[in-house]
């Protein structure tokens, strides 16, 4: 049995690797970018149209897309992953040279987000409902709510300039990893922590932990059971945390960018079809990451949805949720009335007053071109949620429509659904968006079909565990007996029922486009630099971190409160939906 459950895993791989190859080699060829044109540039500087088809002899772009595909096919499948157009080394050379330092440092953050969540969880556990339990969450939500490169600049700041603990620059010992690695451990140890607390409290509640009380078996005793018990959900998560990390590791590796780590920096070097194969290490270490693993049930909990008045009086009645809303109100508050609150214009520029002091024309001082820092965090609202939103409004209906049926309908629609689903969680989100970026002409509709490509097949996933334990309800049934049409049980009946476990999908979902809009920006694939976007205010300060450090801190806070009243609300919502879960 386990031998066949190995070998099911084994071709799944292979299937999604396959795929893989497939989704990168598509996502290339969308690329605007003539891959022999531009090569031709790089060599001829003003080429004839003679060079420039010579070039594309050469690299086999002559050739219908399907032969383009299978022989690069068959030669990678031998090892043979061409040379680098920049450097003339071997592809494989330069992935090597690349990737490893990358592993260590994701190897490390693994160690880093298992030693977090192993006492922080049992703390959480041991504590429920004290105020060590309660801090664990505050701490679980901002975790959630920051983006991994502004708690590298935070570290940065902390260890290398105010205490000059770690290096600033370089990849010489393991020590020089230290903080990248902290870096991508802290954003994902909230969900970590949360599934280990949740697993050690089901175990607390257990018939076999009863039991061993009433025989008088020690608590420490018992402690070591429950741990047991709670191990296969975090090695699944932890497991899952790794994917994740190797995924954001050039957003990480980006800030600490003097060391020779990068598979980042070798996206920015390559060319077209290098990037290409970068693109592909990242699949496979991704789906190192995310196989054998599923989501644990302590994410997708589910129980019968109170009616909508009592939903309503649980949320009136919740502290943690009031918070939220209040918070998430102020955001779009803020959004809309931009121009009534911005003391200034935040595209104003004035070199004579660079990097005022706060005073009361400029409440929060200015930048390196005089414009005001407070105006511009204001607008940022404005920017990031005008992208935020459509992208939530498209990603929750294709997400909640497609899993929904594929779920209802079963067989090999749903069996289609896993094989496809995984692999598009195999691909970092940034990936897509560089294949996007300059396919549209505006930026806004390239990052909001990138996001919704990346985050669909998450959404999809936990929507689909709602619904198959929804359709096998009684209602459902009695619907079929009654001449109910499938397509009226599924939208009429069944998504209404899963309303409630749909807004704490999309509520925390939106912090997490917050964040991916503003990172989008950071890697220079976002709006223009000069945009007053948070994410762009990063890309403005990143070279001030030594004389205006403050410059990194403001839009950091500003995309903590935002993600934060998200994560605040639909965090105790989840909690409301489901409260057996132990919180």
């Amino acid at each position: 049995m386990i031998g066949k459950k190995v070998l099911t895993k084994i071709v799944l791989l292979l299937i999604v690797l396959f795929g893989g190859t497939i989704l990168t080699f598509v996502y290339t060829n969308l690329s605007p970018v003539d891959a022999a044109e531009a090569l031709a540039v790089r060599r001829y500087s003003r080429p004839t149209a003679e060079q420039i088809e010579l070039v594309r002899e050469e690299l086999g772009l002559d050739k219908p897309i399907l032969q383009q595909y299978g022989s690069w096919l068959w030669n990678a499948l031998h090892g043979d992953f061409g040379n680098s157009y920049n450097t003339g080394r071997s592809i494989v050379e330069e992935l090597t040279a690349s990737i490893q330092p990358t592993l260590i440092m994701a190897v490390l953050a693994l160690l880093f987000s298992t030693v977090i969540c192993i006492p922080l969880g049992v703390l959480s556990a041991s504590r429920k409902g004290g105020l060590a339990d309660k801090s664990i969450y505050l701490f679980g939500i901002i975790c959630m709510s920051l983006p991994n490169y502004w708690i590298g600049f935070m570290l940065l700041l902390a260890f290398a300039v105010y205490l000059p603990i770690f290096s600033i620059m370089g990849a010489d010992s393991l020590k020089d990893f230290v903080l990248p690695a902290l870096a991508l451990a802290i954003p994902t140890s909230a969900g970590t922590i949360r599934v280990f607390r949740s697993s050690l409290l089901d175990g607390y509640n257990s018939d076999f932990v009863l039991y061993a009380r009433a025989r008088g078996v020690s608590e420490w005793k018992i402690a070591n059971m429950v741990s047991r018990f709670a191990l296969p959900p975090l090695i699944t998560m932890l497991a899952q945390s790794f994917g994740f990390m190797i995924a954001g590791s050039s957003m990480v590796e980006s800030v600490f960018s003097g060391s020779r780590f990068h598979v980042g920096d070798s996206i920015k070097r390559q060319g077209y079809h290098n990037n290409q194969r970068v693109c592909i290490a990242h699949c496979r270490y991704l789906c190192l990451g995310q196989f054998p693993c599923r989501l644990p049930e302590h994410i997708v909990e589910s129980s019968k949805p109170d009616g909508r008045k009592i939903m309503i009086r649980k949320i009136i009645h919740s502290p943690q949720a009031l918070i939220g809303l209040a918070m998430m109100l102020i955001v779009f508050l803020v959004m809309v009335f931009a121009p009534f609150l911005a003391p200034n214009d935040p595209m104003q520029l004035n070199v004579a007053h660079s990097f005022a002091p706060p005073d009361t024309q400029y409440p929060l001082g200015t930048d390196e071109l005089g414009r005001c820092v407070l105006s511009r965090l204001i607008y940022g609202a404005r920017e990031s949620l005008s992208i935020a939103l459509p992208t939530l409004l498209l990603l929750a209906i294709i997400s909640t429509v497609i899993a929904t049926l594929c779920a209802y309908l079963g067989g090999i629609v749903d069996r289609v659904f896993e094989v496809v689903s995984n692999i598009f969680m195999a691909f970092p989100p940034f990936l897509v968006a560089i294949t996007l970026v300059g396919l549209f002409e505006s930026k806004v509709t390239s990052i909001i079909l990138s996001i919704v490509i990346a985050m669909w097949v998450w959404n999809a996933r936990v929507v689909r565990t709602h619904v198959l334990r929804e359709r096998s309800q009684p209602y459902v049934i009695t619907c079929r007996m009654s001449g109910c049409s499938e397509l009226r049980i599924v939208f009429r009946h069944i998504i209404p029922n899963i309303l409630p476990h749909l807004l704490v999908i999309y509520s925390t979902g939106l912090s997490s486009i917050i964040i991916m809009i503003s990172s989008y920006a950071f890697l220079g694939l976002g709006l223009e630099t000069g945009t007053a976007e948070w994410g762009a205010m990063f890309v403005n300060a990143n070279k001030l971190l030594f004389s205006h450090p403050e410059l990194l801190v403001y839009p950091g806070l500003c995309i903590l409160f935002a993600a934060a009243g998200f994560n605040l609300f639909g965090e105790a919502l989840r909690d409301l939906c489901a409260p057996k879960e132990g919180s």
